[in-house]
């Protein structure tokens, strides 16, 4: 498991991220399926740079409400995370109390709506981590939140998209 959000390089962390007990237990939080199936899929993907954004990206889903997926290889974390869905239901339940949601874009964003979202994302990275710690791409991916439902990808209460605990 890396620990880099907690190196020297990041020492001023706790200054910015107002729970920075959240983003540590985020940090904690055991992918290694996740990181296992990504390295079979994906052999030329940047397992852990993808790993470390996605942490990232959900601390500010659960600290600030919902975004936009900021690039495809968090995305990618996002999707291969879900299909571990007993894994992925005790993390929702963990951080938010209710089942994360995915929606995917039915449609790209036009030019000023990506615009306004990639302006969000780096207004929301400063904010809590004091530097821009996504690469950015096209949005083409949807959003990922931890608010009631009021986006593209929503943490709510389970309904609907889970309706037993049991395992089929």
């Amino acid at each position: 498991m890396s620990t880099a959000i907690f190196s020297a390089d990041n020492v001023l962390l706790s200054e910015y991220a107002e729970n920075s007990q959240l983003l540590k237990r985020i940090w904690e939080w055991d992918f290694t399926r996740v990181e296992k199936r990504l390295l079979r899929e994906r052999p030329n993907l940047n397992i852990q740079k993808a790993l470390e954004q996605f942490r990232y990206f959900m601390y500010l889903c659960l600290a600030t409400g919902p975004i936009f997926v900021p690039n495809q290889e968090i995305d990618d974390v996002a999707h291969t995370a879900i299909v571990f869905t007993e894994d992925w239901f005790r993390f929702s339940l963990e951080f938010n109390d209710g089942y994360i949601h995915h929606q995917p874009l039915d449609e790209p964003l036009q030019p000023n709506e990506a615009a306004q979202k990639l302006n969000q994302i780096e207004e929301l990275s400063m904010s809590h981590f004091g530097r821009m710690v996504f690469e950015t791409g096209e949005f083409v991916c949807g959003m990922i939140t931890a608010a009631p439902v009021c986006g593209m990808v929503t943490t709510t209460p389970v309904c609907g998209m889970v309706t037993s605990a049991k395992t089929i």
